[in-house]
């Protein structure tokens, strides 16, 4: 019998697990592993190569979640994309398809959840919304603002089937 467990985003905060994607390259102290993929004429045309190579990093992190809590399979990965990530989530749909093919999370379910740009306006100090085209300081017009949220690319959880261990008794 199966049994599916969870691993989220507020997990890896409690037991202090890095669980974020850059997609501009890897984090501090980590190394990047050559992962081996064939890129088909189809798949270059769609433009998917460097979705690619995100869901090969993805994909080497649920792998180690999955080895981390002795998981047979994964059956849901979902991630959170910023409109200023530089991703495009119908091409990370096609590639997590095509990258998942003999890993754990071999026809899993992905799913993809949007989140807002937000603004911190250096001027008046005012945190806001904005349009990914429009920075401006919701509250006083500015310009001069940093961008705080709506570029990132996040692992929020994954489910997990785990084989349950049968019993076992002693006479």
């Amino acid at each position: 019998m199966k049994k599916q467990i969870y691993w989220s985003d507020a997990e890896a905060r409690r037991q202090g697990v890095g669980f974020g994607l850059a997609t501009g390259g890897t984090g501090t102290g980590e190394r990047r592993r050559g992962i081996e993929t064939t890129l088909t004429p189809v798949a270059m045309r769609e433009g998917i190569v460097h979705e690619l190579s995100v869901c090969q990093a993805l994909l080497a992190q649920v792998a180690k979640i999955a080895a981390a809590h002795g998981a047979t399979s994964v059956a849901r990965v979902t991630v959170e994309v910023g409109p200023l990530s530089g991703i495009e989530p119908v091409l990370l749909a096609n590639a997590f398809a095509a990258a998942s093919t003999g890993s754990y999370a071999a026809g899993a379910a992905l799913s993809i959840e949007t989140s807002v740009v937000m603004i911190s306006c250096l001027a008046c100090g005012v945190e806001s919304q904005a349009r990914p085209n429009r920075l401006l300081c919701a509250a006083c017009g500015g310009y001069r603002t940093r961008v705080v949220g709506g570029d990132e690319l996040r692992l929020r959880r994954v489910e997990l089937q785990v084989q349950k261990s049968p019993l076992v008794q002693t006479a």
